[in-house]
């Protein structure tokens, strides 16, 4: 009796001590959400886990092709614009659904108000109402985030992997039920049959789990996911109904799938003492593995019924993050979009626009209907400035969110040809890069939707002559299309070409003592400053070298005509 009591007691602290550890931890995880609203995400990306993040994206650019809704940032746009980076700061998700979905909303801008006003109205929830959001934050968090493996990738492939029979999983169990019941006849020999079936059935256990580990995790995913949209659903909330509401038809059809999977899988990102203890049932019993096997039956087709609830939970974790992106940044604005209508109303105008990921980055104003000509020294701000302009495009039409006092323009396509590199695995030089990547611009102009294009120094891989006579033709072609074009470079030949159509823009700086300053403001009509020589004496190259070259240059200037050596 003593004996029993004393198991008992054990037991009983046993699960006492559990509970007591998940509350602590629901604790910090409440103080860590509430703390971590409004700063930089503290997240690792490996190349696997940041490549896993934009499957979904990809899989909806093949599935629903650019239309009067939204359209697509290219992969090169996406590069030449750092948006990894933007991303990564803008991160503040607490599920791998979450993260997903808002990637997928950077590379897909919208091309109505409706959209963004939808999601506006969750980020401003979101923003007014902490405890409320810290609910939804916590419930999220419960699904956790996944490494390495994309949610909508593996749920997209379940159809491919092949049912394993379950008699060799229920023999497992027949084996250690009979050892476990011959100890009360032969104690000696039952130990150690059941220490000897226990140990070939774990050994069985991680062979069948190593086949289908991601497979298996992704399930168990699922699984937690559909938990939390029982627990979002069951928030009462007038402006959260209005979004859970889409899922609860969907959560039904899954009843059949998730009963009595508590016991298989934790519904718990994180496990506690009671999920060790349940961890060592699966792995004697092989319970998990059966149970997935048919589950897997009845998963296989429903992935349309769970895009719902993809999509859903997608939009409710993104837009938390883009509320914590936009106390992080503190100076922002809501855009104001419209379509275009016709000639003279593809414009942009801002006050104050910056860069989301440069700090205490100078700001800039900023009004134009027609073509941009950007020219300016070394440093002096081009770059930065159209990177500026593209970055918070972009933002405008995904996340209703622009870095600037006030943003108003149309509905763009962002496309840019800046940061351009030789490939070497192709055996293509840099110029050869390049005007493909100009060809994709030209071929993606169209009468539909107008495009905001972006160009750093056009034909910058070849030589004087041809690049100011071709640079200047494309330019031109290009901007009488249906298009907003902004274009950066150091050729002042260009300005007098096509200052017919396009609008001048500087950036200039000034020189003090063998020292040059930035104020990187924008200014109007075209650069009349040069510092490249300049920097050359900066960094103590000879002045044999540096006074030639000023000679050069300005004999140049007078006379048209470049010296001999």
């Amino acid at each position: 009796m003593e004996v029993i009591i004393g198991v008992a007691a054990a037991l009983v602290c046993f699960f006492a001590g559990g509970i007591y550890l998940q509350k602590k931890a629901e604790k910090r995880l409440e103080e860590k959400l509430r703390k971590g609203f409004g700063l930089v995400p503290e997240i690792e990306y490996s190349y696997e886990k940041y490549k896993s993040i934009g499957f979904y994206s990809g899989e909806m650019s093949k599935k629903f092709p650019e239309n009067d809704d939204h359209t697509f940032i290219d992969d090169g746009t996406w590069h030449d614009l750092d948006m990894d980076r933007v991303y990564i700061t803008m991160d503040a998700t607490q599920s791998s659904i979450g993260e997903e979905y808002l990637y997928y909303l950077l590379r897909t801008p919208a091309l109505e108000n409706e959209k963004l006003a939808d999601r506006e109205k969750l980020i401003d929830y979101f923003s007014k109402n902490e405890e409320k959001r810290l609910n939804v934050q916590k419930v999220l968090a419960k699904a956790g985030k996944i490494d390495k493996v994309s949610v909508y990738e593996y749920l997209s492939s379940l159809e491919k992997l092949e049912s394993e029979d379950n008699f060799p999983h229920i023999l497992c169990i027949i084996l250690l039920v009979a050892a476990i019941a011959s100890i009360f006849f032969v104690p000696s020999l039952g130990i150690i049959a059941t220490i000897g079936v226990f140990f070939y059935n774990v050994i069985s256990y991680f062979k069948r789990k190593g086949r289908i580990e991601n497979y298996y995790v992704v399930v168990a995913y699922l699984l937690r996911t559909i938990d939390l949209s029982q627990k979002l659903c069951a928030i009462e909330d007038e402006t959260l109904s209005g979004y859970t509401g889409r899922m609860k038809e969907q959560i039904k059809k899954f009843k059949s799938v998730t009963k009595g999977a508590t016991l298989i899988v934790s519904k718990k990102s994180n496990g506690d003492v009671l999920e060790l203890v349940l961890d060592y049932m699966r792995m004697a019993t092989h319970i998990d593995l059966i149970r997935f096997n048919v589950m897997l039956d009845k998963l296989k087709n429903r992935k349309e019924d769970f895009d719902i609830i993809f999509e859903t939970i997608g939009l409710i974790d993104s837009m938390i993050a883009v509320a914590s992106f936009r106390k992080l940044m503190g100076a922002w604005c809501r855009p104001e979009l419209k379509k275009a209508a016709g000639a003279g109303s593809v414009g942009i105008d801002v006050e104050n626009i910056y860069h989301p990921l440069i700090i205490d980055a100078v700001k800039n104003n900023f009004k134009e209907n027609g073509d941009v000509l950007l020219t300016g020294s070394n440093a002096s701000g081009k770059s930065t400035f159209i990177k500026t302009v593209a970055i918070n495009s972009i933002l405008a039409q995904s996340v209703n969110t622009v870095m600037a006092d006030r943003y108003s323009a149309c509905f763009f396509k962002c496309m840019t040809s800046m940061a351009l590199n030789d490939n070497l695995s192709d055996g293509e030089s840099y110029y050869i890069v390049e005007i493909k990547s100009l060809k994709r611009i030209c071929d993606s102009l169209n009468d539909r939707v107008p495009l905001l294009i972006f160009i750093d120094e056009v034909l910058r891989g070849t030589n004087t002559l041809e690049r100011i006579a071709a640079s200047s033709r494309i330019l031109s072609y290009i901007g009488q299309r249906n298009c907003m074009l902004f274009a950066a470079t150091h050729d002042i030949e260009l300005t007098y070409i096509l200052e017919k159509y396009f609008k001048l823009y500087h950036f200039e700086e000034k020189v003090e003592d063998d020292g040059v300053t930035f104020d990187y403001k924008l200014k109007d009509g075209r650069a009349v400053t040069r510092n490249a020589i300049l920097l050359l004496k900066m960094l103590g190259f000879e002045n044999e070298i540096t006074e030639k070259a000023e000679k050069a240059a300005d004999k140049y200037i007078e006379s048209g005509e470049w010296e001999e050596i």
